[in-house]
């Protein structure tokens, strides 16, 4: 859609109003009070937020840990270490902080739409170039000034919308999907208790 990826390629510095790296402390944890959930690395699955293993802080630890930057929806959480390239985006209803091992995009909406800078930093235009940082790392890991310079193709923003009207179809339907799975396993259940008491 988009075109020769080795062509119109810009830094990922030059698209983003902010690039933000996470406090390097360990955040102290409370229970699972639905409040502020702490996002890390664990939490970023195959391009989306798994909630199975979020874990959350406080006010205050909220309050000390967004002194750099507080996540706004349509940010996009990268992960900068272990499995580093895994990536979200940040959906409305939350009051998210930066957990460990992780840093922030916010998107010049001027120049690219969250879904197609979430894209390009997942590619494997973007992987090879973080990997090309980590030859012969002990801890395999992507530094925040190596993030800035990261190269990505820069279509037009009509394309680039035109992509997020995509994604946004593909997400629905994916959705409509699992719930439809789900309805199943939940009649297969009733059925197994039903037959088999």
């Amino acid at each position: 859609m988009f075109g020769d990826c080795d062509s119109d390629t810009v830094t990922l510095d030059s698209v983003c109003k902010e690039i933000v790296d996470c406090p390097h402390s360990t955040p102290k944890y409370t229970g699972r009070n639905l409040d502020y959930p702490a996002i890390r690395t664990s939490e970023l699955k195959s391009g989306a937020i798994s909630w199975h293993t979020m874990r959350y802080v406080s006010k205050d630890e909220y309050l000390e840990r967004t002194k750099r930057i507080t996540p706004l929806p349509g940010d996009i959480v990268y992960a900068r270490e272990g499995t580093y390239g895994e990536a979200a985006i940040l959906p409305p209803g939350s009051d998210f902080c930066l957990g460990q091992r992780v840093m922030l995009f916010r998107p010049d909406t001027k120049k690219c739409t969250s879904e197609f800078l979430h894209q390009a930093i997942r590619s494997d235009y973007v992987k090879r170039q973080a990997d090309s940082k980590n030859i012969g790392a002990t801890v395999p890991h992507v530094n925040i000034c190596d993030a800035k310079q990261f190269l990505i193709p820069l279509p037009p923003l009509h394309l680039q919308n035109q992509f997020a009207d995509f994604v946004k179809q593909v997400d629905k339907s994916k959705s409509e999907v699992k719930q439809a799975l789900e309805k199943l396993e939940l009649l297969k259940d009733s059925l197994m208790q039903k037959y088999f008491g």
